[in-house]
């Protein structure tokens, strides 16, 4: 089975170039595919919660993917994740603490698009994560890329 890490790279809405031009990358949000082609993640842009979308991607130009065999115990581990975590809301001020301030911040049962990958991730032992609270989507993914 195949998992996808899917990093957006359009350039629409403020909120893309805003995080382009501070973190200084191409990709601003990250998200991953599921083998039956449904996404998990969080978007600040729309509910803003953890959650499981079945659309299909009318941009398919604009994202760049990093594809991994699974397991299916990585598979369901991922699940877990995601069920544990599901509508928990978008971590406005652990953003603006650990990318904009000099500060380590996460608030509890909060997360944003790249930490919530990458705990999902390296919770599933797909791919080893450390400090995902410091990882904007470009870090993450050069990260993958080493």
């Amino acid at each position: 089975m195949e998992l996808k890490v899917a990093f957006y790279r359009g350039s629409t809405g403020a909120l893309h170039k805003l995080i382009g031009a501070w973190t200084k990358s191409v990709h601003t949000h990250v998200e991953l595919v599921l083998p039956e082609g449904a996404r998990l993640g969080i978007r600040p842009w729309k509910e803003g919660v953890v959650k499981c979308w079945e659309e299909i991607d009318d941009e398919p130009h604009n994202w760049d993917h990093v594809p991994y065999i699974v397991t299916p115990d990585q598979l369901n581990r991922i699940n877990d994740f995601y069920n544990e975590t599901q509508g928990q809301p978008y971590d406005w001020v652990g953003v603006v603490g650990s990318h904009v301030l000099p500060y380590r911040v996460q608030q509890s049962g909060r997360w944003f698009c790249s930490q919530w990958v990458g705990r999902a991730l390296d919770l599933s032992g797909i791919a080893p994560v450390p400090k995902e609270h410091e990882l904007n989507p470009g870090r993450l993914f050069r990260y993958l890329h080493r």
